[in-house]
């Protein structure tokens, strides 16, 4: 299983690094959109980190995942929570740059923790 990540904050990205140095997770990190779906369509169960940048098209984005890969989830990753209201994300899990570090980190754990157990006990399926 991988984790894409689109997130390209600095301080994200060493985030992620820090929090998956230990796990089974293979961490890629896509540029653009069109390689999103190209690569999403080789893997069947994926964790998908988008950007704010990706606000503008999530719901296409996340339709698209929903129905080519049923077994994934989407994480929208946001500067400020005065910028974007959660409720517009339906679905999809939302963490916010501006949150302490440490809860931030716990979030990301927790989330990974919650997806990996929920695909082995095939919630997703």
């Amino acid at each position: 299983m991988s984790i894409f990540s689109l997130v390209e904050n600095e301080k994200m990205i060493g985030i992620f690094e820090a929090s998956l140095e230990d796990s089974e997770f293979q961490v890629e990190w896509l540029a653009h959109e069109a390689k999103l779906y190209e690569k999403l369509r080789v893997y069947k169960e994926s964790l998908v980190f988008l950007p704010q940048s990706y606000i503008y098209n999530i719901y296409q984005v996340g339709s698209f995942i929903s129905k080519h890969l049923p077994d994934s989830k989407v994480v929208l990753v946001l500067n400020s929570k005065d910028e974007f209201d959660p409720e517009q994300a339906g679905e999809h899990d939302v963490l916010f740059l501006e949150s302490n570090l440490d809860d931030l980190q716990q979030s990301i754990l927790s989330l990974i923790h919650t997806f990996k157990e929920n695909l082995r006990t095939n919630v997703y399926r």
